[in-house]
């Protein structure tokens, strides 16, 4: 969170994909433990390329207020 204190009861949503028409399978589950801190698995990349991985937090909360917590992390993993 911006204060730095843990981001814990995030409700993490991963979402995985090479392209539009190829998502990760199965799709990736998160699971919260002790102190905001997340598993995401299975993530399984099963073609050679540039993967999206995106994580999205707080989905639940409305993005208007401007302390709201809902956000996004975003990557690409490249696979040989």
């Amino acid at each position: 969170l911006a204060d730095g204190t843990p981001a814990t009861g995030a409700g993490i949503n991963a979402e995985v994909y090479l392209s539009d028409v190829h998502p990760a399978q199965p799709p990736p589950q998160a699971t919260e433990s002790a102190g905001g801190t997340y598993k995401v698995s299975p993530i399984r990349f099963d073609a050679s390329g540039d993967w999206t991985v995106r994580f999205h937090f707080f989905e639940d909360c409305d993005d208007a207020p401007a302390d709201s917590p809902h956000g996004h992390a975003a990557f690409f993993v490249h696979v040989p």
